[in-house]
């Protein structure tokens, strides 16, 4: 760890990994990447893709697209935009987030 305020990126995906292996099994992870301080990682499972993407120090963000359309975790809990600084608290409320999005949404994609 950095400081007490941000995480490497390695470590920002390994917590999504782990959070994926646990709470969405059936997820298949389809892009993993690191450069220069950014991170990016995303998962799939028919037509649902999650996408996460940030950097050492700054901010990242959840992108979550059903059948092509983006659904942006704001619009459902305005609660994200105070959470959006890279550290492990942060990514692990998002991952709740985007776990409490689908259940709600009715797509019964999440391990039960």
């Amino acid at each position: 760890m950095v400081g007490n305020n941000f995480i490497y990126p390695l470590e920002s995906i390994s917590i999504i990994e782990d959070y994926f292996r646990a709470n969405f099994p059936r997820y298949n992870q389809t892009e993993k990447g690191m450069h220069a301080g950014f991170w990016w990682v995303s998962y799939c499972l028919d037509v649902i893709l999650v996408r996460f993407d940030g950097d050492i120090g700054g901010v990242f963000h959840v992108y979550i697209h059903i059948d092509g359309k983006e659904y942006p975790l704001w619009q459902y809990n305005k609660k994200i935009i105070s959470h959006d600084k890279t550290n492990s608290k942060n990514i692990l409320f998002a991952l709740n987030m985007v776990r409490d999005f689908l259940y709600e949404s009715n797509i019964q994609l999440v391990k039960r």
